[in-house]
């Protein structure tokens, strides 16, 4: 008879995979195309057992796709993956597509003796367009940014020409016009992923155009993009020791990023039971602000965070909740056991109790 002892781990059996596209222009491409992608798969913490990976989302009739690892080909399916981190390469073929943008989803699953862990799945997109006489199409990651951040311009002139020139234009709600000229790479694909970060906060429209061989200007579609605020973090810490005693002097200390000199920081101070206090405090000139005080009276699992409201032109942001455990050790191990089959109805109980006392203590403060 199998006993198996079930154990919390916040991350056991994890694993990432990243994705990297061989071009920079990597989502259009011409029936008859292929292009790469180049896939690592990283485990994470206590990894065990073995890895498939498939695709799904794709006609067999407008797409074509292989997986290769160490330059050998493997075919529509990889299994039994035992060593890891590993590297493969997916090579995709468009065939009969229609033109548009078409969704497919990489799938990966770990796997062991009696279990697996949960499906992940990792979304591709790619854009179909058509090998016309002369034009050009223009696609931008995401129609949306933070101030300061960037997002991804990318796109392909017809014919698929090397070393021209392509003019990206940028107009804001005032008409006013900014541009950047760019010069096609292989295939007639161009990108840039800098132009976005220097706007200011506003609606814009964004158009790539270029002249042909023929001296006919060709100019693409244009792209509605909108520039939020900008964002903002902040950070709270404490010196010392993580267990103190009542009424025992303890130093807060944080930062808010970008650098903002005089702002208010409402520092949320939360009890063992529940009870709710604030301070105000007023970050320096290098946005760094600092307390010291007796704030912990009771035993128990304080907690404390700090906020900033944000301004018209900076995001509002929090810090991670800071428990602090005032006389009271911060160790606890949970362990469940039973008869794992299929007459034990208590199994199921016995996990879901053992999950709900590890959430338990995770709310009361306790790091895994």
């Amino acid at each position: 008879m199998q006993t198996e002892i079930y154990t919390l781990q916040k991350e056991a059996n994890h694993y990432d995979i990243r994705l990297i596209p061989d071009t920079a222009a990597r989502q259009i491409m011409h029936n008859g195309d292929t292009i790469k992608y180049y896939i690592e798969i990283i485990a994470k913490n206590s990894f065990k057992g073995r890895m498939s990976l498939f695709c799904n989302g794709l006609s067999e009739n407008d797409f074509a796709y292989c997986f290769y690892q160490d330059g050998q080909k493997i075919g529509t399916i990889v299994t039994d993956i035992q060593t890891i981190p590993c590297a493969l390469t997916l090579e995709l073929t468009a065939l009969r597509a229609d033109l548009k943008r078409h969704q497919f989803n990489l799938e990966s699953l770990n796997y062991w003796e009696d279990g697996s862990a949960p499906m992940k799945t990792v979304e591709l997109y790619v854009k179909v367009i058509s090998r016309g006489q002369s034009g050009i199409h223009l696609e931008c990651e995401t129609d949306y940014i933070n101030k300061g951040d960037s997002s991804l311009i990318y796109g392909a002139i017809l014919p698929p020409l090397e070393n021209k020139t392509v003019t990206l234009s940028i107009v804001d709600e005032d008409q006013e016009l900014k541009t950047k000229t760019l010069v096609t790479e292989m295939g007639g694909k161009f990108y840039d992923d800098t132009l976005l970060s220097s706007l200011n906060m506003g609606f814009y429209t964004l158009k790539a155009s270029w002249t042909d061989e023929t001296s006919n200007n060709q100019e693409s579609d244009p792209i509605t993009i909108f520039v939020d605020r900008e964002q903002s973090s902040l950070t709270l810490l404490r010196k010392g020791n993580d267990i103190i005693e009542m009424d025992e002097t303890i130093t807060l200390l944080g930062q808010i990023t970008p650098e903002l000199p005089y702002q208010s920081i409402e520092l949320a101070i939360i009890s063992p039971e529940s009870d709710h206090y604030t301070q105000t405090l007023i970050t320096d000139e290098t946005g760094h602000f600092q307390i010291t005080d007796s704030f912990c009276d009771t035993k128990g699992i304080w907690r404390f965070n700090a906020n900033w409201k944000g301004n018209s032109q900076i995001m509002h942001c929090e810090s991670n909740e800071l428990p602090i455990h005032v006389g009271v050790p911060g160790k606890v191990i949970i362990l469940g056991a039973g008869m794992k089959n299929d007459q034990n109805r208590y199994w199921e109980t016995t996990k879901n109790l053992t999950t709900l006392i590890y959430e338990y203590f995770k709310d009361s403060g306790f790091t895994d």
